[in-house]
């Protein structure tokens, strides 16, 4: 497995500057064992910290409006025409609002 360069100066540095009695000792093939140890351990650093799992909250947003968005296209009304604002209320509801009469209407997910 060819280790790269990046990763075996990385080993080669550390351990050059925190132990030099041992940088000598070590053939050309430990240092790339070594490396490709480091190299192994960063690639799944995400996954042994959770960050791989963890949902992208501008994905999740994204997907909200876009559903959002969807509904209110599929529920448009004499209520949008006429200029009501519409709201996504906690629960998933949406709450319409017209600016020009103050009518109210909910309508239900």
């Amino acid at each position: 497995m060819r280790i790269s360069d990046y990763w075996l100066e990385c080993t080669k540095e550390a351990i050059g500057a925190e132990a030099p009695n041992v940088y000598g000792l070590l053939t050309e093939e430990q240092f790339q064992n070594i490396a490709g140890w480091f190299e192994g351990a960063h690639e799944n650093y995400g996954t042994a910290h959770g960050y791989d799992v963890i949902p992208n909250h501008y994905d999740s947003e994204l997907e909200r409006l876009k559903k959002e968005l969807a509904f209110i296209k599929n529920h448009e009304c004499e209520w949008i025409n006429h200029g009501a604002t519409v709201y996504m209320t906690g629960g998933g509801d949406y709450y319409y609002y017209c600016k020009h009469c103050s009518r109210t209407k909910t309508i239900s997910n």
